[in-house]
């Protein structure tokens, strides 16, 4: 948050609120840094930080941390650490130290039964974060903020009723097709073409939108070209391996072929990506395999309606470039 004068949709009184969010290495380092080479800025909001740089000196500004009882990665005795090294000041949760007169607030709150991926979405993690941002620049935080906090069971449970309309759509496409393209190879192809317009269809309209944005980032080239290179190389050899081997036709063979052109490119770029850096693997293994899981199961459909293997993989090979690098953190 800065003071700057008003101009923008985001303005407040004569006061614009300019916020920059991150995860757990990004946000304290980030409003740390920020904070200490910008006088101008009024103060700071990190949720589930735990990485606090070395500074010389204490950090004087406004200061929010916050986090969830239930968060394993970031528990709330963390953050009292994380406060001392920022401040000088160990400050506990529900207690609040200095003033904002001076810059020198520092608060810990913690939302009862929260969890890492819930944090975003608590109406408590909300409602405090938007009053220390009023405060902060000296507004009065109002009695009804008049946000609406989106819902990550509503979002989720949307998403997977539509996973399961693009289920029934892909195979009542394969049977309205069946008579209308006699070629397998068109037929396959259009089956596929519109499973993969399904699937971007519901993912723009739920996670992208409310939780997670699953979107192409230009910025982040190098990423694409990589785990491009990833799938192009090991789809390569796997269809030379299917085409010589005859187990690769038994459903065994058939489903090993199908998870390692999934997982194998995924995996190498996922260590690649993430540089071997301990926490940020395992929460994006985790992702990524999710993402993966998905995948698979559309795979497997694919397969069952009949999709050539090269187009199916093709089909699928696309879904993984643009979902595999979105949940990646932007190492490279």
């Amino acid at each position: 948050m800065e003071r700057r004068p008003a101009g923008s949709a985001v303005g407040v009184g004569d006061l614009e609120l300019v916020a920059v969010v991150g995860d757990e290495t990004a946000a304290v380092e980030l409003l740390a840094g920020l904070a200490g080479q910008r006088p101008d800025v009024a103060g700071v909001v990190a949720i589930a930080g735990r990485f606090p740089p070395e500074r010389n000196g204490t950090l004087r500004t406004n200061l929010l941390l916050a986090t969830g009882s239930e968060d394993s990665l970031v528990p709330p005795r963390k953050l009292v650490d994380v406060s001392a090294t920022l401040t000088g000041t160990a400050v506990r949760p529900g207690e609040r130290a200095g003033s904002f007169e001076d810059g020198t607030a520092v608060r810990v709150v913690v939302a009862e039964g929260a969890t890492h991926l819930s944090e975003a979405d608590d109406p408590r993690l909300v409602r405090a974060t938007t009053d220390w941002a009023l405060r902060s620049v000296g507004e009065s935080p109002p009695a009804d903020l008049g946000v609406t906090v989106r819902s990550l069971g509503s979002a989720v449970s949307r998403f997977l009723f539509g996973l399961v309309g693009v289920l029934a759509g892909t195979a009542l496409t394969k049977r309205a097709l069946a008579s209308r393209l006699g070629d397998p190879q068109r037929r396959g192809a259009a089956v596929a073409v519109v499973w993969l317009a399904g699937l971007a269809t519901v993912l723009h309209t739920t996670l992208s939108r409310r939780l997670y944005y699953l979107g192409p980032m230009p910025g982040q080239s190098t990423k694409y070209l990589l785990l491009a290179a990833l799938l192009a190389v090991v789809g390569l050899v796997l269809d030379r391996v299917a085409s010589r081997q005859s187990w690769s036709g038994a459903r065994v063979g058939a489903s090993l072929l199908e998870l390692a052109y999934l997982f194998v490119p995924a995996g190498a770029f996922v260590l690649l990506s993430t540089r071997f850096v301990t926490f940020q693997l395992v929460t994006t293994t985790v992702l990524s395999a999710a993402v993966l899981g998905v995948l698979a199961v559309f795979a497997a459909q694919l397969a069952l309606l009949g999709v050539r293997r090269r187009t199916r993989w093709v089909a699928i090979g696309f879904a993984v470039l643009w979902l595999v690098p979105a949940v990646v953190p932007p190492y490279l």
